[in-house]
Order: C-alpha cells, then structure tokens, then sequence
C-alpha cells in the first residue's frame, strides 16, 4: 500500500518482514537520496548546502527512511518518496528509518535516528521543503539502477 502501517514501523520480527514487502529496498531510497543531492547542487531549487549535507550525513551513517513502495512516483514529480527523505532530515517522528547495514538494520523514528548519531534535526527555510519534494529524483535513481 501507499502506507506504512503501525507493525510495519517498529522491531517487531513479524513487522521487520512485512515491512520488506511495504517498502522500498533500500539501495534503491540511498540512490535517490544521491540523485535528489545532485539535483539540488545545481542551486536552482533554493536548498541550503545544509539540507544537503544532511542527506548525505544519513547516507555516511547508514539510515535509509522507509519509504512505501507504492506512491507517486513520476506521477507529477515523486512527491511521496521525496517527502519522507525532507521528513528523515527534520527528525519527524512519523518517519522511519532503516539503521545499520541491511543484515544487521533495525528501525527507529527519525527523531531517535538522529538523536543516536548526535545530529541535529534541520529546520527547512523558505521554499526548501518545496524543493526538497519537487522533482523526479526517484524516477531518475530507479530507472539509472535498472539500467
């Protein structure tokens, strides 16, 4: 579904595996992350290089939000995956994050994500989360993998 649901967000073992089927595989989140940084670079987005880095900061500590598997991808831009990515950088404790390698990885909320690494949740400015959600950097990621 388009939801993640309450057993898909914890360390419940019956939640873990059903989460596997609701979600995205998280090579695929960590490419988009990448390409949604690339994008933003360019400057004409109007995002800090803070929000930047701190997308690349969840990739250098291993944190991959849950990110539904069905939602709008390149259906007017792919809002639903790029929003949980805006919602990982500011600590939303309605985003989950996938924490450690994909053997060892448990969830855990942004919020608590973050506080484990010692990184401090982004306030997003003006236009920011606007640039952040607008684009197609999960129809660019997905379809560069399966290439």
């Amino acid at each position: 579904s388009g939801i993640l649901v309450d057993i898909n967000k914890g360390d419940h073992p019956a939640g873990n595996e059903e989460l596997g089927f609701q979600s995205m595989p998280a090579a695929w989140v960590r490419a988009i992350m990448l390409v949604s940084c690339n994008n933003i670079t360019r400057g004409h987005s109007g995002v800090s290089l803070g929000v930047i880095e701190a997308i690349l900061k969840l990739i250098r500590n291993d944190f991959t939000p849950r990110i539904p598997l069905r939602g709008t991808i390149s259906a007017s831009g792919d809002l639903k995956p790029l929003s949980y990515i805006a919602g990982a950088i500011e600590g939303s404790p309605d985003i989950w994050i996938r924490t450690g390698k994909e053997a060892e990885s448990k969830n855990a909320s942004a919020k608590e994500a973050l506080e484990m690494a010692s990184l401090k949740p982004i306030t997003l400015g003006p236009k920011e989360g606007l640039g952040l959600i607008n684009g197609t950097a999960a129809s660019a990621a997905l379809a560069s993998l399966a290439l």
